[in-house]
């Protein structure tokens, strides 16, 4: 219940640009991933402030996190008409800040927070490595803390996997209530297709989506998207979609979903079994041949099918320079180009 009179100025930012208004929990897919977390913003949105305040939502990039802070803001301020809620993007909060010290009005800029009964940031783990504004946040944020204003933040991480995050803010978080949503299951993601669709007016049979639910799981963006792509194809070219054109029009979704479902050590995995090695022969300086090529192959396939940097390859196969790398690829890339026989292993290692 309310712990506090909340105030009367009409403060609900509605026309920034991030913000949707079809961003509601009605038309927010519940499932086994998400039950927790939405049930906690649900609750926020009432205004109960005892163990929800801060509430900390978070999971991987496309799963409805942004979805669910608006959710919380629309639906408080529709509760709460005449409440005083202040809903910004991390990057919003940033150009805030930057625009407060290049004009020498830090006090306007923490007054502005003081004034509200609820604050949502989005994406707050961008904050993370601007440590003068990091610090100014840890201020608002305590004020807000200690004066029982609801606080709401999304994250693409937990808190205590978040660098440069302090100790102090850590601990705040860890200690109050925090949400996380998963991957949806094949259920919610034919379900989030089924209103896709609806909302969409195409007719596609239950084959297809189930095609597509089983192809894309790790991401709720990318599977509405991919929806998005064959309904903007039917109209244009006037054809049904039968299963054939389905999986020609979303073969680069489908690919992206795989190199996004693909680890380093499930390719070092795969290329030892393949080459009859234990996997930390990949992983050990060795000059024999039977060990280094296929340690190339392996760290080829982590390129081209994962979205590691150089970097993390390197120091997931102990290798110190990135040069060492980088040659291993291009001499990879340049045999599969020219070879059929080398093309063909790396297919079958694949498809393994």
């Amino acid at each position: 219940m309310i712990k506090k009179k909340i105030g009367s100025k009409n403060n609900f930012r509605n026309k920034l640009p991030n913000y949707n208004p079809r961003y509601n929990f009605d038309n927010f897919i519940v499932g086994d991933n998400n039950n927790f977390a939405w049930n906690a913003a649900k609750r926020v949105s009432m205004f109960s402030q005892t163990i929800f305040n801060p509430l900390f939502i978070y999971g991987e990039t496309g799963l409805g996190k942004t979805h669910l802070i608006q959710a919380i803001a629309h639906e408080a301020k529709r509760t709460w008409k005449k409440s005083n809620i202040e809903y910004l993007s991390c990057e919003e909060l940033l150009n805030l800040y930057i625009g407060a010290v290049q004009n020498d009005k830090i006090s306007d800029f923490r007054n502005r927070f003081k004034k509200v009964d609820m604050v949502l940031i989005d994406d707050i783990q961008s904050l993370a490595a601007k440590t003068k504004t990091l610090k100014e946040f840890l201020y608002i944020f305590k004020v807000l803390y200690n004066s029982n204003k609801q606080i709401v933040l999304t994250s693409d991480k937990s808190p205590s996997k978040i660098e440069y995050f302090s100790t102090n803010l850590i601990s705040y978080f860890e200690h109050r209530l925090i949400a996380e949503i998963k991957p949806p299951t094949f259920e919610t993601r034919l379900t989030i297709l089924k209103n896709k669709r609806k909302s969409l007016g195409i007719k596609i049979n239950i084959k297809i989506l189930s095609f597509i639910a089983d192809k894309i799981s790790s991401n709720v963006r990318r599977l509405e998207e991919a929806l998005i792509r064959l309904s903007a194809y039917s109209s244009i070219t006037g054809r049904e979609i039968t299963m054939h054109r389905a999986k020609y029009q979303l073969y680069p979704f489908i690919k992206q979903e795989e190199k996004t479902n693909t680890s380093i050590d499930l390719i070092q995995k795969k290329v030892a079994e393949y080459y009859d090695l234990n996997v930390n022969d990949l992983t050990l300086s060795n000059s024999n041949k039977r060990i280094t090529y296929p340690q190339m192959v392996a760290i080829y396939l982590s390129k081209e099918m994962t979205y590691a940097s150089l970097s993390e390859i390197g120091k997931t196969f102990r290798s110190t320079s990135n040069k060492t790398i980088i040659k291993s690829i291009n001499k990879i890339r340049k045999e599969r180009a020219n070879a059929f026989k080398i093309d063909n292993l790396i297919s079958e290692i694949i498809l393994s």
